[in-house]
């Protein structure tokens, strides 16, 4: 403005000069430009989609190489057990640093606790059974798997746990002397190995080369059990990246061949 007036087509920059009079091609990368309504974006997510930041000209090309832009975002974990990872054979000492990262993380743990409602979709706010009140816009349901097993119900309803498994003896087939040449590995079966991908495929290349020996005839079935798993190995990635790893060192290959 000059005399209550302003400049016009020209308009000014940032230090109050008029575009083009004292003002050199290297000032633009030196203006301090703001994006108004950004602090209300980091803590107000909703307010994201009312927001419009123009990167191009905000952000100036000499420092797009090294500028990084991100919201502020808060996690929070609910967890129905007294503890992380319950269902992992791991020290105390792990869950202490699994803690400590997600808090430096600024991720919030709640244990102990479960949801009042079922998620049927994304809400604002959320109470657990304990009272505890959560405000988010995304929720991301973690409550395990439920193995298919219509046909194994078919054909014997005794072959399937209460807890939806199916029976298997040491050697993966069907704990069932009827029903002997039907095996079941990985997540679906009740096999005291862990339900992860790595031990399925271990599963899976043993059985493997048992029936490659019932093909040639050097043997009418499955002979040898699948060996027993004394120790697992688990990994975390922490992070958007996973700069951070928690670690439980896992037993090798051949240790549970």
């Amino acid at each position: 403005m000059k005399n209550g007036k302003p400049f016009g087509r020209r308009g000014a920059d940032a230090g109050g000069r008029p575009h083009g009079q004292g003002r050199h091609r290297g000032d633009r990368a030196r203006e301090e430009q703001v994006a108004v309504g950004t602090p209300r974006a980091v803590v107000d997510a909703a307010y994201t989609k009312k927001l419009f930041v123009p990167y191009d000209s905000v952000i100036p090309p000499s420092a797009k190489s090294f500028v990084k832009i991100q919201r502020a975002v808060v996690t929070s974990i609910v967890e129905g057990k007294n503890k992380l990872v319950a269902g992992d054979d791991v020290r105390d000492k792990f869950r202490t640093k699994l803690s400590t990262y997600l808090k430096r993380l600024g991720v919030k743990v709640v244990l102990g606790e479960r949801l009042t409602e079922r998620l049927a979709s994304n809400s604002f706010e959320k109470r657990t059974d304990k009272g505890t009140e959560i405000e988010s816009d995304v929720q991301l349901l973690c409550g395990g798997f439920s193995p298919t097993t219509e046909l194994i119900q078919k054909l014997d309803a005794s072959l399937v746990t209460r807890e939806g498994f199916i029976k298997v003896n040491n050697k993966l087939q069907l704990d069932s002397a009827q029903y002997a040449n039907i095996y079941a590995l990985g997540d679906a079966s009740n096999s005291p190995a862990p339900k992860r991908m790595f031990y399925a495929g271990l599963q899976g290349k043993h059985l493997g080369a048992e029936l490659a020996l019932v093909a040639r005839k050097a043997q009418s079935n499955v002979s040898k059990p699948f060996p027993k798993v004394e120790v697992v190995g688990t990994v975390l990635p922490l992070g958007p990246n996973g700069e951070k790893t928690c670690r439980f060192l896992p037993v090798s290959v051949r240790d549970i061949r």
